[in-house]
């Protein structure tokens, strides 16, 4: 049981033994009051309980299921390093997700490194960051969810974050851009080092969250991606390459985007996630026979097997 500074009940978290069909695993499971969801807790506590795992009880693994639509605990259990195993439908008939992460390493914390806040997250919107980034010569571009969104003409769905792409040797042009602010790597479920001092784990990791330094304020989230000069490289699959101008679009007003097919390659990854779906939903019928067939492509070599290629090839 978890309480705040005051005592009061925030919500419980645990490990117990969970038996379905042919598994036989230990889960992680959490529940917060919910007028305090969206404000962090979950993850703080999940973090906390994946530590004393694997420190006092010496365990290898954990997984985590969900139900498919439950969006926010399938963030939480993501943001704590799970990834998909399997959906199923258990014997209520309910449609579920279940995750699993190995526990090694969780209790290495290099020097430097914290928690972030997440419920600190105050994302700005695309035209902030394109307007602070005039100029720059490093090819970027908004990437994820509002990718889709600019594609689609803007006002698509509500976001929650913003994300942002350049190639992982051009990240400082990036950080010069905002002085004011601090760049930090997120080098694994709860754990950041500013990136001064992560210099060493920028080939292991591609997420950078920017942060105001004074309230601890996150404003947007930049995927440091490779890159061979000036051909990007996908980081799913490394034979898929494309020259940049053929990765960035543009809006009417010149904000720079990733081409919606291979936003949709990443996303492919999270069909279990009512937006993805409904992204992909959203963006497939204004593809031409060319963006369907390099979705289609790319998708045999990343997920062989994936539902959406059904509908691609129609």
């Amino acid at each position: 049981m978890f309480r705040d500074e005051g005592g009061a009940f925030v919500g419980r978290c645990g490990i117990h033994r969970w038996q379905f069909e042919d598994l036989d695993e230990v889960e992680l499971g959490y529940v917060v009051r919910s007028d305090l969801w969206g404000q962090g807790y979950a993850t703080e506590m999940g973090a906390a309980v994946m530590r004393h795992a694997a420190q006092a009880l010496g365990m290898r693994e954990l997984v985590g299921f969900t139900m498919q639509d439950n969006i926010r605990s399938q963030r939480v259990l993501e943001k704590l390093g799970f990834d998909v195993d399997r959906k199923f439908v258990d014997d209520d008939g309910e449609d579920l997700v279940l995750y699993r992460r190995s526990l090694a390493g969780v209790l290495s914390r290099p020097a430097g490194s914290f928690d972030p806040d997440v419920s600190k997250w105050d994302a700005w919107r695309p035209h902030e960051v394109a307007r602070r980034l005039d100029g720059v010569e490093a090819p970027w571009y908004v990437a994820a969810g509002w990718a889709i969104d600019l594609f689609l003409g803007g006002g698509y769905r509500e976001h929650d974050d913003l994300e942002i792409a350049v190639p992982n040797s051009r990240i400082d042009e990036i950080a010069a851009a905002f002085p004011e602010l601090e760049l930090c790597v997120i080098v694994g479920p709860g754990e950041a080092i500013p990136l001064d001092q992560a210099r060493d784990r920028l080939q292991e990791t591609h997420q950078t969250w920017v942060r105001e330094p004074d309230t601890g304020v996150w404003r947007f989230d930049v995927f440091r991606e490779p890159s061979d000069g000036d051909i990007w490289v996908c980081r799913r699959h490394e034979t898929l390459r494309l020259p940049y101008d053929q990765v960035i679009a543009h809006t009417d007003d010149g904000i720079p985007y990733g081409r919606p097919e291979i936003v949709l390659l990443f996303k492919a990854k999270h069909n279990h996630r009512v937006k993805d779906q409904a992204d992909f939903d959203a963006v497939l019928p204004r593809f031409d026979a060319e963006r369907r067939r390099w979705l289609a492509d790319a998708l045999g070599r990343v997920h062989p097997g994936h539902p959406w290629l059904l509908e691609l090839l129609r």
